[in-house]
Parts: structure tokens; C-alpha cells; sequence
């Protein structure tokens, strides 16, 4: 009998100890980052960016919308086209797609554009708004509502500033292994642009695609607001391009519009088609791009079936 209670107290022991532990553990992350949930974040105004203003750059960026926004992105970055990758995840038509990479410069370093999650529970327009800008004890749990949507490591800095000329809300976040940007709609919707890994000349780049946005409540808004006509005849147009180099920056540059418009209205085939027939052109014309190129023909392949659509 006193053996049986000498285990027992042993074993109440030591799930005391253990939850200690925890608690110690938890406590020490919180305290290391602390900073993150209950100090103010500094507040950054972003200047317009336009590159119809930069002779420079007006050859070389173009307007594209995704998910709830337009915004400018570079055609070529370091001499090099830009490939996209979009992930097959079940969902359209229905849902948005969840994502579509941008491969930059044929380096390894990604531009990852997620589209929108509302946070569980969060009243974006009453008590978030206030944590996000002040801060304070009271505020971790809608700051966490925030940045979990989209970020799922530790964070090492965080400013908020105002995105576009209507002052939607945006978060820069600085994590262990990427440069993020939050976008907050008017209506609590979060979408983020993740720079992996980042780098100086691909980060001033990503600032300015972020200072050229517009960000909307509706998709079809940040489609409407394209003003680029997509159709078989864009399409056969880019095709009979004859110089490689150049024929590679202009479908992928529409070939980028087409997947675009597909994250705004994901129940549109047409787009789909339109990109996957790029995706063979350019599979058979750069053998470089030929690994992104498949699979990329292949989700879209995947999104067809989904929508009831064979090749």
C-alpha cells in the first residue's frame, strides 16, 4: 500500500513539473516577444509608386490584378523573365485559389501571393484596428488573429502603414525566414505577398509593387479596374513572336494576367485555357523553364476538371 501511494505522488510530481515546463517555456517565448502583441508598431506612410512616372521602368513593369487588388509588377527582374507556379488545392470555383508564386530571376527566391482569410472572430473594423496601431497587453489575442492567417513563424519586426489612396491598413513583417506584407480590406479580409528569401534588390522590388496597389473589397472591382483585354487574339499575338528572349517576357507577362484573373473570379475557364496554351508554347520554345512550365499545366489541368472543363 505505501508503494502504491509513493508512485502515485511520484506521478502527480511529475506532471506538476511537466506542466511547469510548459508554462516556463510559453512564458519565456511571450516574454522574448512581447513586443510583437503589446508595443506600438511603428507607422509608415508609403508614397504612390507608378512606373508610367520612371521612363525607366515603364517598359518593364505592367499592371496586373490578383485576388482583391492592382497592382504594377515587374516583367523581368535581373534580365530574366518571371515564371509562376499555382499550387493545386481544391476549392475553386467555390473559393479563391490559395496561392500563386512568382519565381524571380531564375535565382530560387519566390514572391508568394496568398489570397484572402478573415481571422476567426476578429472585429477588424472596431477592436483590431486600435491593437494594431497602439498595442497592449489586451491586444494579443487580436494581433494574433492578424498575423496568423497568413505567418506560421517567429517574427522579428512589424510596422503598419497605409497602403493605397483609400488608406487600407498594411503590416510589414520581418519573420526568421521571409519579408511579408499583410493587406487589410475595409472589410477585414487579409491578404499577403511573402518574399523568400528575401534580398535587397527583390525587396525594393516588392516595396514598389506594394506602393503601386490599389486594394479592393470586391474581385470584381480589382478585375474591372485591369484595363488589359484578355482573348484568343492576345494570345495568338504573343505566340507568333519569333525572338525567344523576347517572346518568353511577353507571354509570360500575360500568361501572369491570365492566372491573375483567374484568383478574381475563380470560374473562369477561359483564362485557364488561354494560360495552359502559353504553358506548351513556352515549355517547347525554353527548355530552362521546362519543370515550372509542366506544373504549372498541370494544376491547371486539376482546375479544369474542377470546373468541368477538359482540353
Amino acid at each position: 500500500m505505501p508503494e502504491k501511494t509513493s508512485r502515485r505522488k511520484l506521478g502527480r510530481n511529475l506532471i506538476i513539473v511537466g506542466i511547469l515546463l510548459v508554462v516556463i517555456a510559453l512564458g519565456s517565448n511571450l516574454a522574448a516577444n512581447a513586443w510583437i502583441w503589446t508595443q506600438p508598431w511603428k507607422t509608415e506612410r508609403l508614397a504612390a509608386f507608378s512606373s508610367n512616372q520612371n521612363p525607366l521602368l515603364e517598359r518593364t513593369w505592367t499592371e496586373h490584378a490578383f485576388y482583391l487588388y492592382v497592382a504594377q509588377f515587374p516583367k523581368v527582374l535581373d534580365g530574366d523573365p518571371i515564371p509562376l507556379s499555382l499550387p493545386y488545392l481544391k476549392g475553386p470555383p467555390s473559393q479563391y485559389p490559395e496561392r500563386v508564386i512568382l519565381h524571380l530571376g531564375y535565382s530560387g527566391s519566390t514572391l508568394t501571393l496568398e489570397g484572402p482569410v478573415t481571422p476567426p472572430g476578429a472585429s477588424l473594423l472596431t477592436s483590431a484596428w486600435p491593437c494594431l496601431r497602439q498595442g497592449g497587453w489586451m491586444c494579443l489575442s487580436e494581433r494574433r488573429k492578424v498575423l496568423e492567417t497568413h505567418i506560421h513563424e517567429p517574427i522579428e519586426s512589424a510596422e503598419i502603414f497605409s497602403v493605397d489612396e483609400n488608406h487600407n491598413i498594411g503590416l510589414h513583417i520581418i519573420s526568421t525566414t521571409a519579408e511579408h506584407y499583410l493587406l487589410v480590406t475595409g472589410r477585414g479580409a487579409v491578404l499577403s505577398m511573402s518574399l523568400s528569401p528575401p534580398s535587397k534588390s527583390y525587396s525594393e522590388a516588392l516595396q514598389l509593387i506594394v506602393r503601386s496597389m490599389i486594394l479592393f473589397d470586391n474581385p470584381k472591382n480589382a478585375a474591372d479596374h485591369s484595363r488589359i483585354k484578355l482573348g484568343q487574339a492576345q494570345v495568338a499575338q504573343v505566340l507568333s513572336i519569333k525572338d525567344t528572349q523576347s517572346f518568353l517576357v511577353h507571354a509570360l507577362d500575360l500568361q501572369t494576367t491570365l492566372i491573375g484573373r483567374f484568383t478574381s473570379h475563380p470560374s473562369d475557364g477561359e483564362a485557364l485555357l488561354f494560360a495552359s496554351k502559353i504553358a506548351e508554347e513556352v515549355n517547347q520554345r525554353a527548355g530552362v523553364l521546362e519543370s515550372i512550365e509542366l506544373k504549372l499545366k498541370a494544376s491547371i489541368d486539376s482546375y479544369l476538371g474542377d470546373l468541368g472543363l477538359k482540353k
